[in-house]
């Protein structure tokens, strides 16, 4: 339990960073070699409970599910954080551009398979400040395949297309 306690404070703590002083410092805090090992720490200790208390009855299976689970979300995160592929496509409203440029890949870029035209974005505030609620984007995919389709790309709902 107090693994459990220690890395959801640790997490709470990266979301306060992140909010307050943006995604690098968060990001700081997740991918640091010490949470790396909090978190493999905290596989270890599931796996051995799981080990020590499996369930010989059918009232305790509720025990292996909940365990077997937070196994397979930090097995999901490991795989995610080992083969991501992570970049930026920057573009200025009515540009258009298949190159995405790696993060921390020191220019390195890949291209896309199709390209992405930025017909505008938008932010939406809070009412009555100057802090943004809301970001969004608004954009054309150009496939040599499939033509042109519209687009919309906002916080928490990217756009997904062929694998990409």
């Amino acid at each position: 339990m107090a693994l459990l306690i220690l890395v959801g404070g640790v997490l709470a703590a990266g979301t306060i960073v992140e909010s307050t002083r943006g995604a690098e410092a968060g990001r700081a805090i997740y991918y640091a070699p010490w949470f790396f090992a909090l978190q493999g720490l905290f596989a270890v200790n599931l796996t051995c409970a799981l080990f020590e208390r499996w369930p010989r009855n059918r009232w305790r299976i509720g025990f292996a599910i909940t365990h077997l689970s937070m196994l397979v979300i930090l097995a999901g995160a490991l795989l995610t954080w080992l083969y991501k592929v992570e970049g930026q496509l920057p573009l200025w409203e009515g540009q258009q551009s298949a190159a995405v440029f790696v993060a921390g890949g020191e220019g390195k870029t890949f291209d896309l398979p199709f390209q992405v035209r930025l017909d505008a974005f938008e932010m939406d505030l809070y009412p009555g400040t100057r802090r943004p609620a809301m970001f969004r984007s608004r954009v054309t995919v150009i496939d040599p395949a499939a033509g042109e389709q519209a687009a919309v790309i906002e916080m928490n709902q990217p756009m997904h297309r062929g694998g990409w």
